[in-house]
């Protein structure tokens, strides 16, 4: 990769488009990274919810029966 300064304005105008792209394409990535967290927290945490009635219900819990 060149100099920015020794690039010409067809090289400069190429790799600021590049520069653009990789940039949308990581946004993408974390955006759908993020996504996916967020999901998995909700099925962990309700999977999570209903482990503990099931336990409160084995101890006999009388409110929970």
């Amino acid at each position: 990769m060149k100099a920015w300064e020794s690039m010409t304005n067809a090289e400069r105008a190429a790799q600021t488009f590049r520069d653009i792209k990789l940039r949308q394409e990581r946004r993408l990535e974390i955006r759908k990274r993020a996504e996916y967290e967020a999901n998995s927290f909700t099925v962990e945490s309700s999977l999570k919810a209903i482990a503990r009635t099931r336990e409160a219900k084995k101890r006999g819990c009388r409110t929970c029966r």
